[in-house]
């Protein structure tokens, strides 16, 4: 099926050709090439009939306007009006609905990825903002997000992006393990569990009572949920439980362990884990909690040295004394 929403390398779709077409002395608009009339001769204009009949074509059948319409239940929070028309859309048809939900917006955008933005903006907004949080609105597109993912949106989806290319353009080369594993990397770096997992570290590193965040719960939730229908974490995501053990976020490491289930003995930066990480910068209760959930005293780091080491020579005294203590 052919997707009218689609634009081009200049963000133009099929919709936005035939409306500039109408007049070809306008010229370009929106950095967007002057339109002649679909190869026909002379500069005449279209004529009304056929640019009736074309926009009727372009924006009729259960796939635009569909999807239009999904982006607007998104757009106003509107849980119940999503539910009613994700169950009509299913009831016509399996494919039908899966294209609806794999439907882009013109930032290239599907409906999971839309919404997960719009949580993001409440994110950012509030730290900017003396406004109490809305809660029964972050309630609703909390239940948006289960609600596509249970219609089968897919969790790891990414924002779009054009790859141009012209007819004398070299031939596509046969990517390296670590070129596709580079290119994995980044799309899950713009994948929904990605940005939620930022937002979430951010509550712990920009307060000093995270646990009491209006938004914590609902990005908790939407992270659980992304989690159980297979939502893949990037290193980058991983990344923040290394970070949060060196500066002794408790809740974070308990998450992203615990819920989110990284592996504890998981490598980052120079292959410390996280228990390196907290070990070198004298953070107690994190030691404390990863030996409690087993983390390895015996891993090494790309140097060989183990987070006894590490403490060691950062004259954490305490720590050494802790990771000492669990040989008795």
């Amino acid at each position: 099926m052919a997707d009218p929403n689609l634009g081009d390398f200049y963000d133009a779709t099929p919709l936005d050709y035939l409306e500039h077409s109408r007049d070809t002395n306008e010229g370009t608009a929106n950095n967007k090439p002057q339109l002649t009339n679909f190869g026909r001769s002379g500069e005449e204009a279209l004529d009304e009939e056929f640019y009736t009949q074309m926009r009727d074509v372009l924006t009729s059948g259960t796939g635009p306007n569909a999807a239009v319409q999904v982006f607007e239940y998104i757009q106003q929070f509107d849980f119940d009006g999503l539910t009613s028309h994700l169950q009509q859309k299913s009831e016509d048809g399996v494919e039908d609905l899966m294209l609806l939900l794999e439907e882009r917006e013109r930032g290239g955008m599907t409906p999971l990825l839309y919404i997960i933005g719009e949580l993001q903006k409440i994110c950012q907004e509030e730290g900017n903002s003396d406004a109490p949080t809305d809660e029964d609105q972050l309630g609703r597109m909390t239940q948006i997000v289960t609600l596509l993912l249970e219609r089968g949106a897919l969790p790891n989806a990414t924002p779009k992006r054009i790859d141009l290319r012209t007819p004398f353009s070299p031939p596509p080369t046969d990517k390296t393990p670590e070129e596709v594993e580079e290119a994995v990397e980044a799309a899950l770096s713009n994948a929904p569990m990605h940005t939620i997992c930022t937002e979430l570290y951010s509550i712990n590193a920009s307060s000093s009572t995270p646990s009491e965040s209006s938004l914590r719960p609902y990005l908790e939730k939407v992270a659980m949920t992304l989690k159980g229908y297979g939502a893949t974490l990037s290193k980058a995501t991983c990344g923040y439980l290394h970070d949060a053990a060196r500066r002794g976020y408790l809740d974070t490491v308990q998450f992203w362990t615990e819920t989110l289930l990284i592996d504890i003995d998981a490598k980052g930066r120079q292959g410390m884990t996280a228990l390196h990480f907290a070990a070198r910068s004298g953070k107690v209760d994190i030691v404390r909690y990863l030996l409690s959930k087993g983390a390895d005293r015996g891993c090494v780091d790309g140097r060989g040295k183990t987070a006894l080491d590490a403490a060691t020579v950062n004259g954490k005294e305490e720590i050494v004394g802790l990771l000492n203590s669990m040989d008795d």
